[in-house]
C-alpha cells in the first residue's frame, strides 16, 4: 500500500512539474506575441510618418 502512495507522490511531482514547464512556454509565447505587436505599430508608424512627409511636400 505504502509503494503506491509513495508512487503517487512522484506522479503528483512529475504532473506539477510539467505544469510548471508549460506555464513558463506560456508566458514566453505571451512575450514574443507582445514583440510581434510593437513590432507591427513601429513599422505602421514608419509608414504613417512617411506619409505624412509626402503630404507635405506635395502640399
Amino acid at each position: 500500500m505504502e509503494e503506491l502512495f509513495m508512487h503517487h507522490l512522484v506522479q503528483e511531482e512529475q504532473v506539477d512539474q510539467v505544469v510548471v514547464e508549460l506555464e513558463e512556454i506560456l508566458q514566453i509565447q505571451m512575450l514574443h506575441q507582445e514583440q510581434l505587436i510593437q513590432v507591427v505599430e513601429v513599422e505602421e508608424l514608419k509608414d504613417f510618418v512617411q506619409l505624412q512627409e509626402v503630404q507635405a511636400v506635395q502640399e
